[in-house]
């Protein structure tokens, strides 16, 4: 089921992280993939140590760079759902 504004999603559990210069890399060793996060991600990582609805995850976006909510609204969907296809984050409930 696609990602809406009211699923619940946070970070997949067992995942190892570390820092690279401004980046955070993240290996998924059940999928033996990794994914390397900028700022936005980073950001984005951090919120998601905790479950949270995706308009929410948008809204805390939205304040925190303060650009056109639809933009940063269509960005992030692109970029979660891309996580959640790695298996980097997870729905915890729809």
């Amino acid at each position: 089921m696609p990602l809406c504004a009211t699923s619940v999603i946070a970070q997949t559990d067992g995942l190892q992280s570390t820092t690279v210069g401004d980046e955070i890399v993240i290996l998924n060793l059940a999928s033996n993939n990794y994914i390397g996060l900028n700022d936005v991600g980073r950001r984005i990582w951090s919120i998601l140590e905790s479950p949270h609805r995706v308009d929410d995850l948008i809204k805390l976006l939205t304040e925190a760079f303060r650009g056109d909510p639809e933009v940063i609204a269509a960005e992030v969907m692109t970029f979660i759902t891309e996580l959640e296809r790695d298996g980097i984050i997870h729905v915890v409930e729809d």
